[in-house]
C-alpha cells in the first residue's frame, strides 16, 4: 500500500495552520482586536454624518451602512450607485448586500496590513463620492 499526502485534494486547513504557527494565539487575538477597532472607528465616523446610518451592529470587522431617507426604492438605488462608482474608480472596494430587504453597503476589514490611515482614506472616498450623487 502506498501512503502519502493526497495532492489532488485541496488542503484548506493549511492556511489556518500556517497563520496559527506564525502568529500564535496572542498574535491572532491582537489582529482580530485591531480589525474590530478599525471597524468600530469607521462606524463612529458614519454615525457623525447625517447622510448615513448603520444598518446593523458592527460584527467583527464588517460595517454595514446605508443612506438615510424616506423613499426606500430610491435609497436602494442610491446605495448601489455609490458602491458601483467607488468600485469603478479603483480607489477602494466595497460590497453590497440585502439586509432586511434593503440594499446596504459593506466594508470589511480582514487584511492584517490595514491601518487607521487606510480606513480614513476609504471614509474620505465614501464621503466624496456620496457628495457627487
Amino acid at each position: 500500500m502506498d501512503y502519502g499526502i493526497q495532492l489532488g485534494r485541496r488542503f484548506r486547513a493549511l492556511k489556518a495552520w500556517v497563520i496559527w504557527r506564525s502568529l500564535g494565539r496572542q498574535g491572532i487575538m491582537a489582529r482580530l482586536r485591531e480589525q474590530i477597532r478599525l471597524a468600530n472607528l469607521l462606524a463612529d465616523w458614519i454615525k457623525t454624518d447625517n447622510r448615513f446610518e448603520l444598518a446593523a451592529r458592527v460584527s467583527m470587522g464588517v460595517v454595514c451602512f446605508r443612506f438615510v431617507g424616506a423613499n426606500e426604492k430610491k435609497l436602494d438605488n442610491l446605495n448601489s450607485e455609490l458602491v458601483e462608482q467607488i468600485n469603478a474608480s479603483g480607489r477602494a472596494y466595497l460590497t453590497q448586500t440585502k439586509l432586511r430587504g434593503r440594499t446596504v453597503m459593506r466594508v470589511g476589514f480582514g487584511n492584517v496590513l490595514t491601518t487607521e490611515g487606510h480606513v480614513r482614506k476609504v471614509w474620505q472616498i465614501i464621503q466624496e463620492t456620496a457628495s457627487k450623487l
